[in-house]
């Protein structure tokens, strides 16, 4: 692609990012770690089994997307990452209110604790807002033609999680509006499929 078509698609990228950003409610995403060792205590299944039993007292509770993810190379593995995504602190508040006197979520918890050792070492929570340029989790993105969203038969598929770090605020200001501007709608052009910012 020439210069002259770039500076065109960007800019058609940013006008079309701005018109639509102050409208759209940016949700809030939980990250938590489940932090594990390879020992005898079989944590990755027993932590696995927790949050598959567990799964459908969150979606009750309010979280609107839900996904598990297991690490592949990552630094501090062998870990799940665990994302839920809500509407707002409040909502999330409410939702996790929600999933602790849920019948099936205490249940899952009881067979987590019930056996000897340790079903994970550390559990890790990180809240993170939505970038304006995306204010919500797209599953589109990562859905296999032909497979509905809920369907156990999805093929595996590998995702990048990337984080980001400023040396203060002002240069994360400039980086947050370059993602609001431009560098969303360039992953998504290039077939990258950003699922959150």
């Amino acid at each position: 692609m020439n210069r002259r078509n770039f500076l065109v698609a960007a800019a058609t990228a940013a006008a079309s990012l701005a018109t639509a950003a102050p409208n759209a409610t940016r949700n809030v995403i939980e990250l938590r770690y489940f932090h594990m060792r390879t020992n005898a205590d079989n944590q990755m299944q027993r932590s696995s089994e927790f949050l598959r039993a567990s799964a459908a007292a969150s979606k009750r509770s309010g979280a609107t997307v839900l996904g598990f993810f297991g690490s592949i190379i990552a630094d501090r593995s062998p870990f799940i990452l665990s994302l839920a995504a809500f509407p707002s602190l409040a909502a999330l508040e409410t939702a996790r209110s929600k999933e602790s006197e849920d019948k099936d979520f205490k249940q899952a918890s009881d067979a987590l604790n019930a056996l000897p050792g340790l079903g994970y070492e550390r559990q890790e929570s990180s809240l993170i807002r939505c970038f304006e340029g995306m204010p919500s989790v797209d599953l589109t993105t990562v859905a296999n033609p032909g497979v509905s969203q809920g369907d156990a038969l999805r093929a595996p598929r590998v995702f990048e999680l990337r984080m980001y770090e400023s040396n203060n605020t002002s240069t994360l200001a400039r980086k947050v509006n370059m993602f609001n501007t431009g560098e969303i709608a360039i992953f998504q052009r290039l077939g990258m499929r950003p699922v959150f910012r």
